[in-house]
């Protein structure tokens, strides 16, 4: 017998109510953000961490920097994070000649992810599936980093669209 549904996200605790999946309450993660500074870097670096899987969509990321670099020529880009796509996506990055500006770190040491996250000027999450309570927004949250994010699952309950950063469309390049 379950006595409880908890959810991390809204979404996901009215998906479970829908399903007839109940009692269901959202219970967020213990972490305040109100508090905390925006904390931006001098260098103009665009920051990605998290798996390289379609599902995340990176690629809308990189078909946006060329877009980005038109506004702001010292803009690098840094992709943190290992998966499938990686080896695509650096060949796309080729395509659209930007593979100069575009920097893939893979796999790192956490601590080297705090660095990543220190010397970043804004955060990109440019997911296409339902993420829950991604942890590398708490991450970059904590850090102090403003964010954009594509307007999927549990990422609007952190992201509050032109307060602590951007809400943009999923699968959406001119819209990040």
């Amino acid at each position: 017998m379950i006595d409880l549904f908890i959810s991390p996200s809204i979404k996901l605790r009215d998906y479970l109510k829908e399903h007839n999946l109940t009692p269901a309450i959202w219970l967020p993660h213990f972490i305040e953000f109100e508090n905390i500074k925006i904390r931006t870097h001098k260098d103009n670096v665009i920051l990605y961490v998290g798996a390289l899987s379609a599902n995340k969509g990176v690629e809308y990321l990189i078909k946006a920097f060329p877009l980005i670099k038109e506004q702001i020529q010292d803009v690098q880009l840094h992709v943190v994070g290992d998966g499938p796509e990686r080896e695509k996506l650096e060949k796309l990055s080729k395509e659209l000649k930007i593979e100069n500006d575009v920097k893939f770190f893979g796999k790192i040491p956490h601590d080297k992810v705090v660095e990543a996250y220190n010397k970043a000027k804004i955060f990109v999450m440019p997911s296409i599936w339902m993420e829950n309570g991604p942890f590398v927004l708490y991450e970059a949250m904590s850090a102090g980093k403003p964010i954009i994010a594509s307007d999927r699952g549990g990422i609007v309950d952190l992201v509050r669209d032109k307060v602590n950063g951007f809400i943009v469309e999923p699968a959406n390049s001119r819209d990040i």
